[in-house]
């Protein structure tokens, strides 16, 4: 009977061993799965460090681009500035460059009508001298007289051409192109080449005139 009972204990306490050594393993698979556990919430921990870092990154990026664009937008601007610029310049050196065609023709215009005044000079100091005949003494001198005068007029008209005297601008371009001169004048830009145009042309009249009365016609 004890042997029997002895059995028993036996076979209980073995079958206690099972259930101890089945709750030990499953006690060391839940340290495990805790440990697994413990160490995927540090990799998440980890992931969320790294994840704010990558957002932080991300942040720092959008702002360099925001930089880099603004800067961008600057050169654009700055280019744009730069083109307007050189084409002001391109502008003001083509108007230099044909004012400079202007004055040269001004001054190659005026080396002419000097040379042509001078010439008519001489000619009208020539037709001061001109001689009638003894019936017309008179004549002679008062037309004489009149010439003088006349030359010392037109000279004070033509050096001084005061503000107040209004020239017929259409009409010196006109005299202009017939003396063989393309220049475009303006009352205020060329009053030396007006005044020797209006010169020119007195003078031819006075010679032509002389002329005419020396010719025993009438000067009209």
């Amino acid at each position: 009977m004890k042997d029997k009972e002895i059995q028993n204990m036996q076979e209980k306490y073995n079958e206690i061993q099972v259930v101890v050594k089945k709750l030990k393993e499953q006690n060391k698979e839940i340290q495990m799965i805790q440990k697994k556990d413990s160490t995927i919430q540090e990799n998440d921990s980890v992931i969320q460090v790294e994840d704010s870092i990558i957002q932080r990154k991300d942040s720092i990026i959008q702002e360099k681009d925001r930089m880099i664009q603004q800067k961008d937008n600057k050169i654009q601007g700055l280019i744009k500035k730069i083109q307007e610029k050189d084409k002001t310049i391109e502008e003001k050196d083509k108007t230099i460059q044909e004012k400079d065609k202007e004055i040269r023709d001004l001054e190659l215009d005026n080396d002419k009508f000097k040379k042509e005044a001078s010439e008519y000079q001489y000619h009208l100091g020539a037709a001061t001298n001109f001689r009638l005949s003894d019936d017309d003494k008179n004549n002679s001198v008062k037309l004489k007289e009149d010439i003088i005068n006349l030359r010392h007029s037109l000279e004070n008209y033509i050096t001084k051409c005061k503000g107040g005297v209004e020239v017929n601008i259409p009409e010196v371009q006109n005299l202009l192109k017939t003396y063989g001169s393309q220049t475009d004048i303006t009352k205020d830009q060329k009053k030396p080449l007006i005044r020797v145009a209006i010169q020119r042309h007195v003078i031819e009249q006075i010679i032509e005139g002389s002329r005419s009365f020396h010719k025993g016609t009438r000067w009209g």
